[in-house]
């Protein structure tokens, strides 16, 4: 008789723990058609600089690169970008991509001897950042969430 109830007891244990996880009000989901979902905090400005370093093959007559650049939009802001080359003063031509609305900065040199350095230095504010650690931050207490969570990092 005590082996029955103790399965019955399990069985009842288990239902209950996954209606309370089914039900939960604000679950995690991944669907490109969500709106974003970052909560506004204290933006911090971050300097960021990207070298790239291209090596055209021996006897190469025009090298074509293209380096996107990142756009301001609901999850960051771009302050400044500045895209410079290094041996060769080459001019970046900017252009936009009709779908996205991607920017890219295309370079061509001519008979690049040796390696060709792009340098970009950028300026980028993000606008919010994701609820990861367990704390609802709009009323500074723990979520629902928190246990799911407590192996992610913050970066």
């Amino acid at each position: 008789m005590s082996r029955r109830r103790f399965l019955l007891w399990s069985l009842f244990v288990c239902l209950v723990n996954t209606s309370v996880v089914l039900a939960d009000d604000n679950p995690l989901r991944l669907d490109p058609a969500l709106p974003y979902q970052a909560v506004r905090s204290n933006p911090v400005t971050y300097d960021v600089e990207l070298v790239a370093t291209v090596t055209a093959p021996y006897k190469t007559r025009l090298l074509r690169v293209w380096l996107p650049i990142p756009v301001s939009d609901v999850g960051q802001d771009v302050i400044s970008s500045v895209v410079s080359t290094f041996p060769e003063d080459v001019a970046a031509q900017v252009g936009v991509e009709p779908v996205f609305g991607n920017r890219f900065a295309y370079f061509e040199f001519a008979n690049p001897q040796g390696a060709q350095q792009i340098r970009h230095q950028l300026k980028v504010t993000p606008i919010g950042q994701r609820d990861l650690t367990g704390t609802d931050a709009v009323n500074h207490r723990p979520s629902s969430r928190a246990n799911r969570f407590r192996s992610c990092s913050r970066r």
